[in-house]
C-alpha cells in the first residue's frame, strides 16, 4: 500500500500521524508539562527485562507439566486426546472474542500478576484429570475449563510484555535528548527493537517447557515401564509442576498500562479489529497456519511418525528435543533482530522457508512401520534402525528452527503496529483467536 513504509526490522509503519500518537501515548510528546494523572514513573529497563524473565519462567513451570501431559492423552488414548484437545482450543477460540472487555473489567479489580495465577489453575486440574479417563467427560471437562482460562492467560501475557517494551522504551528515550516530532521514526524502531527483545526473552525460556517434563515423563516410562502406578505417578508428579508455575506468577511486579490502553473495550472489539484493520487481515492467515502446524507436531506427529518409527518411549524425548531447539533458536532470532543483521521480512521468509522444508520432507519419507498399535499398546515388530530415528529428530528441528521465529515473531510485530492505541488488548486477543482456532481445526481432523 502506497502509505506504508518499512522500518529497519522490516516491520509496515503506517503513516506519521500513527507514530506521533504513540510518542504521545509514551509519554515522549514535545509537551510534557501535562502529567497523566495516573501516571506511574517507569522503572529502569533491567527492571522490566527481569519481570519478562520471571514471566516466562512462571510459563516454563506451568506449561512444563500441561505440554507433556497433553502429548501423552494423545499417545495413551489417541481418540480421547484429540477430543480433549479440540475441545480445549475451540474454547479458547470462542473466549477469545470476549477477552478485551472482560479483562478490563478484572483488572480493576485484580493485578495481571493475580489473574494468570488465577488462569493457571484449571491447567493443574486439567493434568491431574488424565488420571480419571474411564469417564470421558471429566477431562474433557477440565480441558474445556483450560480453554475458557487459558485466553486470559495469554492474552495477560502478551500485553505484560507489550507494556513492558513500552515503559523501557520510554525510560531510554527519556533519559536520552529532548524528543521531538520529526524523532518518530527513531521512538518507533526504538520500540520494534523493544517487542523483539522482550519476546524473545520470554520465548527463549517458556520453550523449554515441552523439554524438561516430556525429558522427565519419558524416563520414568523407560524406567517403569508396565508398573500399575506409573500413569498415577507420572500425572501427579506434572500436575505437582503446573502448580509451581501458577504460584510463580504471584512473584510478578505491577507494570501499568499506557494511557490509550485504559480505555474499555466492547465486547465485539476483537472480532471488528480483524475486520477492519489490514494489517490485522494480513497476519491471521499466518497465525492460523502456525495453530495447525504446531497442534500437528503435538498430537499427529507422534502417532503417524515418532511412535510406529522408534515406540512410544520416544515420545517425550522427541517432544523434548523440539522443545530445546524450539528456545535455542528463539534465542537466535531475537539476537539477530535486535542486532539487525536480518530484518523482521527477512525472519518470516527465512521461518516459512523451514516449515515448507519440513512438510516437504515429511511427505517425501517412507517411514517404516516398526511398531504398531493394539488396544492403545505400540508394540514392536521390528528393530529401529538408528538412520531411521535420526531422521525424527531432524524433521524437529528442521520445524523448530521455523517455529521459534512464527510463535515470537507475530506477537511482536502485533505489538509495534497497536501498542499505545486502544487496539492493544484486542490485537493480542485475536493473536490467540486465530492461533487456537488453527489448533482446534487441526485437532478435530486429527481425531
Amino acid at each position: 500500500t502506497s502509505h506504508m513504509s518499512t522500518s529497519a526490522l522490516g516491520r509496515p509503519r503506517t503513516a506519521r500521524r500513527e507514530k506521533t500518537n504513540y510518542m504521545a501515548a509514551s509519554g515522549d510528546s514535545p509537551d510534557e508539562s501535562t502529567e497523566h494523572p495516573e501516571r506511574v514513573e517507569p522503572q529502569s529497563p533491567q527492571f522490566y527485562s527481569r519481570n519478562v524473565l520471571w514471566l516466562g519462567v512462571a510459563f516454563l513451570g506451568v506449561f512444563g507439566g500441561f505440554i507433556p501431559a497433553q502429548g501423552l492423552q494423545s499417545s495413551l488414548n489417541a481418540t480421547l486426546g484429540f477430543i480433549n484437545s479440540a475441545c480445549c482450543y475451540a474454547a479458547s477460540t470462542v473466549s477469545c472474542l470476549l477477552a478485551p472487555k472482560l479483562l478490563s473489567r478484572i483488572e480493576a479489580t485484580i493485578s495481571f500478576p493475580s489473574i494468570m495465577c488465577l488462569s493457571a489453575i484449571p491447567y493443574v486440574l486439567m493434568v491431574i484429570s488424565n488420571m480419571y479417563t474411564d469417564n470421558w467427560a471429566i477431562p474433557i471437562t477440565m480441558n474445556t475449563l483450560v480453554g475458557i482460562t487459558g485466553m486470559l492467560l495469554w492474552t495477560c501475557q502478551n500485553v505484560y510484555v507489550a507494556r513492558c517494551a513500552h515503559h523501557a522504551t520510554r525510560h531510554e528515550r527519556s533519559e536520552g535528548a529532548p524528543i521531538v516530532a520529526d524523532d518518530a521514526e527513531i521512538a518507533a524502531d526504538a520500540l520494534a527493537e523493544s517487542t523483539a527483545k522482550f519476546n524473545s526473552i520470554f520465548f527463549s525460556v517458556y520453550q523449554f517447557s515441552g523439554s524438561s517434563g516430556n525429558f522427565l515423563a519419558s524416563g520414568l516410562m523407560l524406567s517403569f515401564s508396565g508398573k500399575q502406578w506409573l500413569r498415577e505417578i507420572l500425572f501427579l508428579m506434572l500436575g505437582g509442576i503446573a502448580a509451581l508455575g501458577a504460584v510463580a506468577f504471584l512473584g510478578l511486579s505491577r507494570v501499568p498500562a499506557a494511557e490509550e490502553q485504559e480505555q474499555q473495550q466492547s465486547v465485539m472489539a476483537t472480532a471488528r479489529l480483524a475486520v477492519r484493520d489490514a494489517r490485522m487481515r494480513l497476519l491471521v492467515p499466518l497465525i492460523f497456519t502456525n495453530g495447525m502446524t504446531l497442534a500437528f507436531i503435538w498430537g499427529d506427529f507422534p502417532t503417524d511418525i515418532t511412535c510406529p518409527v522408534a515406540g512410544s518411549s520416544f515420545v517425550g524425548f522427541v517432544a523434548g528435543a523440539f522443545a530445546l531447539m524450539t528456545a535455542a533458536a528463539t534465542a537466535a532470532w531475537g539476537k539477530l533482530l535486535v542486532s539487525k543483521r536480518i530484518s523482521r521480512r527477512t525472519a518470516y521468509i527465512l521461518a516459512t522457508a523451514c516449515n515448507v522444508l519440513y512438510l516437504s520432507l515429511k511427505l517425501l519419507w517412507r517411514r517404516p512401520t516398526n511398531f504398531v498399535s493394539r488396544n492403545g499398546n505400540w508394540q514392536k515388530v521390528a528393530n529401529p534402525e538408528v538412520f531411521d530415528v535420526v531422521i525424527i529428530f531432524a524433521l524437529i528441528a528442521i520445524f523448530a528452527c521455523g517455529d521459534a521465529f512464527w510463535e515470537s515473531g507475530p506477537t511482536a510485530t502485533l505489538q509495534n503496529y497497536f501498542l499505545g492505541t486502544s487496539d492493544i488488548v484486542p490485537a493480542m486477543a485475536n493473536y490467540k483467536m486465530w492461533q487456537s482456532l488453527g489448533f482446534a481445526a487441526q485437532f478435530l481432523l486429527g481425531a
